[in-house]
């Protein structure tokens, strides 16, 4: 048997991927951003002044369908990033947003439609300064930005996105044709003022058209298909018209815009071709532009009938219906017999305490033994009516006295309020607060509050009323707590999440130790806030706390040395305990 032969397998010419996913931060100085002029001034979105109903529903609905549609696109950019992973971008991008972020806002106000695009703008403004200009995660910001903007052109024209019939397809292939058959000389003839510069084509009769009338070969530019996540051409569009794929007309323009934004997103924006896509979408616009009011002229004759569907934004625009499940429908008595041996406790939250024989009665006895027919039964059975109708009840307000008895012992004893501790304030930096109330120039001022300070002053609390919860922003993971205590006699310490931290050893070798004498009338170094305290020391303590992402115990102590009790009203040991929830 002659021997197998190894087959030899071939030299794979596939090459890796061009473009890898995630952040790809860029090297040296990040460009600036501009916050407030638009990536496209001359887009009728902001050329024109709009407004719908009900915006902030648009809004999330819009963010919502498309981040379930394009979930790969979307995906880097639904929540901030990281500041564990990724703490140098709070450091490049002053205005950190994200689409959560987005659907938070409030919108419904006037020019809250340009705010709106300029915060989604924003997205790609923040990621394209903080990342490489040619990676994948700054080419998908921008499709992402072109997808949301072709959803708020629908919702700006639903009243002239009319529903396509025989007359309008033929003007809308008419429109095609001549957006195919455009030269550069046609165009500057159109449009005398366009800011394009074609002078580099071939000739005065070239259409401009021809490289966006197929697909692009996959084998020639593999990467196209890695970048593009809807590829589209103008024989495409054109085909899918003529079969009746589109059913309004704002269906048919986003498509062929998508086909020049695509354009915009994969070449530089000194190439030939994207010169030319820039001028072609303009061609398009403009002659657009002429149809519509073409369509209204022959409306206003009688020539024409126009149909718009006007449930198309119902859902979020217009009278929604509602769920038949949550109608509350009017009680009756009847609905309450089988819970008849609970009693109720009323709608107020100030009843007062009820009696033990709330809902009981003679009417109440007398309706269920109505019911049955008990002369006709067998005795066992009037036994078990009866033994229904004396069905006990329960009194929930009864039971509650009665748990008075399981308090934890440190519950019951009087309350004792702090001495050792006088004032404890935790605050964030105040730089943030600084920046809060002056922005830098040209930049808007933040929409929610950095800044916060929190001031607990000794004498209100308690050993029973001691525990605080506070809830912060990702920015707010950086805070000071400065500790006022008495000196004599006495050690403090703060834990975070059970390790120590110490104070500042400089603040406390220059921090002065406080005398107040109220025989003398007045203090000797503290202002006049404190004169209500006799004959004590207070010192200052600072400490420096760096929070951790999700949930904090912050815990400071204060006791006497050995445990020493000075007096019966006050406590050895004083602790105040700190949960702080840092969002992600």
């Amino acid at each position: 048997m002659p021997p197998k032969k190894r087959k030899i397998e071939e030299d794979s010419t596939s090459e890796p991927p061009k473009y890898v996913a995630g952040k790809v931060a860029r090297h040296g100085a990040n460009p600036p951003i501009d916050y407030s002029d638009p990536l496209k001034p001359d887009s009728e979105l902001y050329r024109d002044d709009w407004s719908i109903s009900r915006f902030n529903l648009f809004v999330t609905y819009t963010l919502d369908h498309l981040r379930e549609t394009y979930p790969t696109i979307f995906k880097d950019f639904i929540k901030l990033p990281s500041r564990k992973f990724h703490p140098q971008y709070y450091y490049k991008v002053d205005q950190p947003i994200s689409i959560n972020e987005i659907k938070n806002r409030d919108y419904e106000y006037a020019d809250g439609t340009r705010n709106f695009l300029l915060d989604v703008e924003l997205l790609a403004k923040n990621c394209a300064s903080y990342n490489e200009e040619d990676s994948l995660i700054v080419k998908n910001s921008y499709q992402m930005v072109n997808y949301i903007q072709y959803e708020a052109l629908k919702a700006k024209n639903v009243e002239r996105n009319y529903v396509i019939n025989d007359t309008i397809k033929t003007r809308l292939l008419s429109l095609l044709e001549t957006l195919i058959e455009a030269t550069a000389k046609k165009i500057y003839d159109t449009i005398p003022d366009l800011k394009v510069n074609l002078q580099d084509s071939e000739n005065d009769d070239f259409q401009m058209s021809e490289p966006f009338m197929e697909l692009v070969d996959k084998e020639e530019l593999p990467e196209y298909y890695e970048v593009i996540h809807r590829p589209t051409a103008l024989n495409i569009i054109k085909t899918n018209l003529e079969n009746g794929q589109y059913s309004k007309i704002y269906d048919f323009i986003t498509e062929v815009n998508l086909v020049f934004d695509n354009a915009f997103v994969f070449n530089n924006s000194t190439s030939l071709i994207y010169q030319s896509a820039k001028a072609l979408l303009e061609y398009f616009t403009f002659t657009s532009l002429i149809m519509f009011n073409e369509l209204k002229d022959l409306k206003d004759h009688g020539e024409l009938s126009l149909d718009i569907e006007k449930n198309e934004y119902e859902k979020y625009l217009g009278d929604r219906k509602v769920d038949e499940r949550h109608v509350i429908h009017e009680e009756s008595d009847d609905d309450f017999d089988d819970f008849n041996h609970v009693e109720g406790l009323g709608n107020g939250y100030t009843r007062n305490i009820l009696t033990e024989d709330y809902l009981l009665g003679p009417d109440r006895v007398e309706s269920m033994k109505s019911k049955f027919s008990v002369s006709n039964q067998t005795p066992s059975l009037i036994e078990k009516v009866n033994k229904h109708v004396e069905t006990p009840k329960f009194n929930i307000l009864k039971s509650l006295k009665n748990e008075s008895e399981s308090v934890s012992e440190q519950f019951k004893k009087d309350k004792k309020i702090y001495e050792l501790i006088e004032e404890i304030s935790i605050f964030s930096s105040k730089g943030l607060y600084t920046q809060g109330i002056n922005p830098m120039q040209g930049s808007k001022p933040s929409s929610t509050q950095n800044w916060l300070e929190f001031n607990f002053i000794g004498k209100k609390l308690n050993q029973n009323e001691n525990t605080f919860t506070i809830s912060l922003d990702p920015i707010q993971t950086f805070l000071t707590l400065v500790a006022k205590i008495g000196t004599s006699n006495l050690e403090s310490t703060l834990r975070l999440n059970n390790d120590i931290i110490k104070p500042r050893v400089e603040n406390k070798k220059h921090q002065p130790t406080i005398h107040l004498n109220t025989n003398s009338g007045s203090p000797s170094v503290q202002d006049e806030k404190n004169d209500n305290i006799n004959d004590t020391e207070i010192h200052t303590e600072n400490f420096d706390i760096r929070l951790n992402e999700g949930l904090n115990l912050l815990e400071f102590s204060c006791e006497t040395k050995n445990g020493e009790v000075e007096n019966n009203n006050v406590l050895s040991k004083e602790t105040m305990k700190f949960w702080i929830n840092v969002f992600p």
